[in-house]
């Protein structure tokens, strides 16, 4: 190995008016090149974590080729750790992904019952819905205070005499055909179905660690995400921010944050504050 940690080349070469430097988020790269002799430029072309001069870094490859006529031509690269103080917080790259998360929910809260039956089967009682109050014809006071929801989970529970009997004393027809649909349905072990909430992740690099805002918070859609238009009525979600990490991504000095929105139908404001500020 030579005894000089500097490698000055060799006046008997010719450096080559190519040179190439390639600038990412941790390094530098410098590639030139060096032609003479093939036997000069192979005895003296730079070892393996040399420092150059002229070049910041150190050597970290060498590619001696020969060509026709006994003339070499030795190309060095050279690499060098970016100067942090120079990078900006600006993002290397960004990436949006959608998913949607299945969730199990009981069959009473379906908007076939809750929602006037809106855009699901047949239309029976679409002037009916669990909210409204229980028309019964032997207490006309109930009404004040009994939904269809309460009768509908009291002759699921019930007996089928009992479940008749109750239904007998509804006056208001769409009602009563709400309740014997669900009743129906709980009769072929409908118990439940399936809901599709829409998931957001983005993915940014950043050239030095970057800030987060946390999680776990009410927020508003994603901002700036290109796949919202994917999301059918996407503006009737309420949104939930459910993670903002920030970790390295083994390149020194890039960090990747990854920051994850789900869309709910309802979130219980009691629980969760509506930003990142407590």
């Amino acid at each position: 190995m030579t005894s000089n940690p500097i490698w000055i080349g060799d006046t008997r070469l010719q450096l080559q008016p190519e040179l190439r430097v390639v600038e990412s988020a941790d390094s530098i790269t410098t590639t030139f090149s060096y032609a003479g002799p093939y036997e000069l430029c192979k005895s003296s072309k730079p070892y393996r974590g040399q420092t150059v001069a002229g070049y910041a870094g150190r050597v970290i490859s060498t590619d001696l080729l020969r060509k026709p006529g006994g003339i070499g031509l030795l190309t060095v690269t050279v690499v060098a750790p970016a100067d942090e103080s120079s990078l900006s917080s600006t993002p290397v790259e960004t990436k949006w992904a959608l998913r949607w998360m299945e969730a199990r929910k009981p069959l009473a809260s379906h908007p076939r019952y809750t929602a006037k039956n809106v855009g699901y089967g047949d239309p029976a009682f679409s002037q009916a819905k669990s909210s409204d109050l229980w028309q019964d014809a032997n207490n006309e006071s109930a009404c004040k205070d009994i939904t269809v929801a309460m009768v509908m989970e009291d002759c699921a529970k019930g007996t089928l005499d009992e479940a008749k009997a109750k239904l007998s004393t509804g006056t208001d027809d769409d009602q009563v055909s709400l309740v014997k649909d669900y009743l129906s349905k709980l009769a072929r072990s409908t118990e439940g179905y399936k809901s599709f909430t829409p998931v957001f992740t983005k993915v940014t690099t950043y050239p030095t660690s970057p800030s987060g805002t946390g999680a776990g918070f009410i927020s508003g859609p994603p901002a700036g995400c290109p796949l919202l238009g994917s999301v059918p009525n996407s503006s009737k979600f309420k949104w939930f921010k459910d993670a903002d990490d920030v970790t390295p991504t083994g390149r020194s000095g890039s960090y990747e944050r990854t920051e994850v929105w789900i869309g709910a139908d309802d979130i219980d404001s009691d629980l969760y504050r509506k930003s990142a500020n407590p």
